[in-house]
């Protein structure tokens, strides 16, 4: 396995996924045991990947469980005598950051990306949403501290404002938009704004 990418499915979008060169790269994805339903294009693209994607659920419903378990098979991946070549983790959270920091220190070429369009030689096209700007310009008129916290607070600000001049997907690809340019991050469940 070349590359390997670590998916906080609690924190990202796959819509892009069936773009994903599965010569090279292999997925694993990290489910929490209250997500019950997964979208029909994201379940169907996966389903192209066939073996070289893996499910993961957690046992356990608790606070950052499902950052702990992938924390923990980065650490085992880091261990193994056979490692790929490269690891990502996928995650808008950037409580990631140190421990990639660690594994790098250990040898292990590891880091953090929002979309899957930022591995490196990536077929995978970027979200783009002719919204996005329509998006950042009623978020820079809120106060900071008043912001949205969280992203479904923030997806749920959004579909009230735009309810009738943004479809409900569109405002999700400008999200995805916004966390891959990095506009927008996750730090501790918390959603950090760099507009």
């Amino acid at each position: 396995m070349k590359r390997l990418v670590l998916v906080d499915y609690e924190n990202i979008n796959l819509d892009s996924v069936a773009e994903v060169d599965t010569t090279s790269t292999s997925l694993w994805i990290f489910v929490g045991p209250n997500q019950k339903n997964l979208p029909f294009e994201t379940v169907a693209g996966l389903q192209r990947l066939g073996e070289a994607c893996r499910w993961i659920k957690i046992a356990r419903q608790g606070k950052n469980s499902l950052d702990f378990h992938i924390c923990f098979e980065l650490g085992a991946i880091c261990a193994a005598p056979e490692r790929p070549e490269s690891v990502f983790v996928l995650s808008n959270d950037k409580g990631y950051d140190a421990v990639i920091d660690y594994a790098n220190g250990k040898g292990m070429k590891t880091l953090r990306v929002t979309h899957l369009s930022q591995l490196p030689a990536s077929t995978v096209s970027k979200p783009k949403s002719k919204y996005t700007g329509a998006i950042i310009e009623n978020l820079r008129k809120i106060q900071p501290q008043k912001r949205p916290r969280k992203v479904s607070s923030l997806r749920s600000h959004l579909i009230n404002c735009f309810k009738n001049s943004i479809p409900e997907g569109e405002i999700d690809v400008a999200l995805e938009e916004l966390f891959a340019t990095q506009k927008l991050s996750e730090e501790k469940g918390h959603v950090k704004y760099e507009l």
